[in-house]
């Protein structure tokens, strides 16, 4: 059997439905936890949150932010600040992964930046990119890495740039199903890290229960 990377691969979001099968869902509610009854902040996270933004803009404008910066700087953070560092998840960085495609004789190999895991049954993937690279690229590879895990309980993940972040969602199934947020992106008029907050603790509660 052939193998190659990720990268090489999955060059789009076609490419990943294709290789591993996958529809995006045509129903709204299919992913409705990036957006209803998001968690409220305290006072103490929002003006870290803050923090984080201050010091991201410190960085960005002396120019690119590549992705190790990108996780120092935000990733690292926004997941302590979930929870997703404590019992009963645990973290694993780095992980190198094979995935077999569904339609091509190929394995497909690269290494997911953040995998969290709970009770092996859920696992969060987070790809991130550097600042200069559009967050939707990133989209086809974590969808590959999300296709990778073998069981019937959602998949979610996060990509980011540092700058953008988009959820997902995966389903397996007879069909399997995903969708994605919209784009949060950094430039609002309120300080996007807390909506990606939110969204992380609404969906570390949901895993809890």
């Amino acid at each position: 059997m052939i193998e190659t990377t990720v990268r090489q691969a999955l060059k789009s979001l076609n490419d990943a439905c294709q290789h591993f099968e996958l529809e995006q869902a045509a129903d709204n509610s299919f992913f409705e936890e990036w957006a209803d009854e998001l968690p409220e902040l305290s006072d103490r996270e929002i003006a870290k949150l803050d923090q984080l933004r201050d010091r991201l803009d410190y960085h960005l404008d002396s120019g690119k932010v590549d992705e190790g910066i990108v996780n120092v700087l935000v990733v690292s953070s926004l997941l302590e600040m979930a929870g997703l560092y404590d019992a009963p998840f645990l973290v694993r960085s780095e992980v190198p992964v094979v995935i077999e495609s569904q339609v091509q004789q190929e394995n497909l190999r690269g290494r997911i930046d953040f995998l969290v895991i709970h009770n092996q049954l859920w696992r969060g993937i987070i790809e991130s990119k550097d600042t200069t690279f559009d967050v939707n690229m990133g989209i086809p590879q974590t969808l590959a890495y999300m296709a990778g895990v073998d069981n019937k309980l959602p998949t979610y993940g996060l990509v980011t740039n540092g700058v953008s972040f988009v959820f997902l969602k995966l389903v397996r199934g007879e069909v399997n199903q995903f969708d994605f947020s919209d784009v949060i992106a950094r430039r609002s008029r309120t300080n996007s890290l807390y909506q990606v907050l939110q969204i992380l603790k609404a969906l570390t509660l949901k895993i809890k229960r």
